[in-house]
């Protein structure tokens, strides 16, 4: 990876000074608003949605927005899996949309509907369990979880490839805070 004519690895920063990493993190920054306008400027693809295509298979950061309202910002990448094994497969694009929103997508796959789901849940007055897998034995969390995919499946999905890790979860982040996604959230688990 080469940022501001700084060469830094991207599985660690060994073997850089202090002064080039800042400037590694000064022109990835840079980049931000730039890279944002052109998730904002991505073609909405869809998964079984007529009229849209599939989205790619490569990797990076990721928005669903829904009647103008941009809902909820991911990124996908290289799994730390496939790097050990020096493969080059990642869960890119197209296999992220249909975990979010395939019928029989799980609650750890489809984390965005499943936030969608207990913010139902919330509105009905319906009290979870604490453990995530114990949420699906209740009829009506699991009917509004079934809902919640359906929704994410009609709703627009943009993407902006971003190539290296460090800087797709950088990106993810800036563009969390700056569209003010409501369904994000980086409270640790």
């Amino acid at each position: 990876m080469e940022i501001a004519g700084v060469e830094l690895p991207e599985e660690a920063t060994e073997g850089t000074t202090q002064e080039e990493r800042v400037a590694s993190w000064f022109g990835m920054t840079k980049r931000m608003t730039d890279t944002l306008q052109a998730l904002l400027d991505s073609p909405v693809y869809g998964r079984g949605v007529e009229g849209r295509d599939a989205a790619s298979q490569t990797y990076g950061v990721y928005l669903f927005s829904e009647g103008g309202e941009h809902l909820y910002v991911g990124r996908t990448g290289r799994t730390e899996r496939s790097v050990k094994s020096g493969k080059t497969s990642s869960s890119g694009f197209r296999k992220r949309v249909a975990g979010h929103s395939t019928p029989g997508a799980t609650i750890s796959s489809a984390s965005f509907a499943m936030r969608i789901a207990i913010e139902a849940a919330e509105t009905e007055g319906l009290v979870l369990p604490a453990a995530r897998n114990e949420r699906l034995e209740q009829p009506r969390f699991a009917e509004l979880f079934s809902e919640a995919k359906k929704r994410v499946t009609a709703m627009e999905f943009r993407t902006v490839e971003i190539e290296v890790d460090r800087e797709s979860a950088v990106f993810e982040v800036y563009a969390a805070f700056v569209l003010a996604t409501s369904y994000n959230s980086f409270a640790t688990s």
